[in-house]
């Protein structure tokens, strides 16, 4: 069953190699979602609104802080200053990139790796 992955070694290597973490990327998503409405935030402010929402959303009985998590940041965005209408379609815009389609891509990811039997 490893023989497969081992084969591969060099194309799996590449996929790790010099990639930015995680925590990195959904700093530039706020910023450019915001940016794409003519608004700007500090980083520090950013971060204190999403700690605050996924924190709501933790304790929310839902799954995954859906809903909550998203009215968490649309507060906390309109409470720094924010235009309403501004916050909601820039948190929308961040959850789409950050937490819904990463599943989609995912699935295609899984379909591919066992149409070539790597699963």
């Amino acid at each position: 069953m490893f023989d497969r992955f081992s084969a591969h070694r060099a194309s799996w290597s590449n996929l790790s190699v010099e990639q930015p973490p995680a925590s990195c990327w959904w700093r530039w998503l706020w910023l450019a979602s915001l940016r794409a409405f003519g608004d700007h935030l500090s980083l520090a402010t950013l971060i204190i609104v999403i700690t605050l929402a996924s924190m709501i959303g933790g304790i929310a009985p839902v799954p995954g802080g859906m809903g909550v998590v998203e009215a968490g940041m649309i507060l906390g965005l309109t409470a720094a200053g924010i235009s309403e209408s501004d916050a909601t379609a820039a948190v929308f815009i961040q959850r789409l990139f950050s937490s819904y389609l990463p599943p989609l891509w995912g699935w295609f990811t899984l379909l591919w790796l066992r149409r070539r039997e790597y699963v």
